[in-house]
């Protein structure tokens, strides 16, 4: 398994376990009384999954695109 494939497995785990903890804790509804209380947690946590969707975009389509421009162009 190389590193890119484990970070790739261990990113998608650590999303999957969040998404299921919170079901199972039943924390996936929001209520619309308590939304004000608890407005600054989901907003850390909406970024954070920002990032790390971004992050993860930029690294893939990195991890992409480098291939491919040295299979096109021989000489790099």
């Amino acid at each position: 398994m190389s590193t890119s494939e484990a970070l790739s497995t261990t990113g998608g785990e650590a999303v999957l376990t969040s998404v299921i903890y919170r079901i199972v804790n039943k924390n996936h509804m929001l209520d619309a009384t308590e939304i004000f209380r608890t407005l600054d947690g989901h907003k850390k946590e909406a970024f954070f999954k920002l990032g790390f969707y971004l992050l993860s975009f930029f690294y893939y389509l990195y991890r992409w695109v480098f291939p491919a421009k040295s299979f096109f162009n021989p000489s790099l």
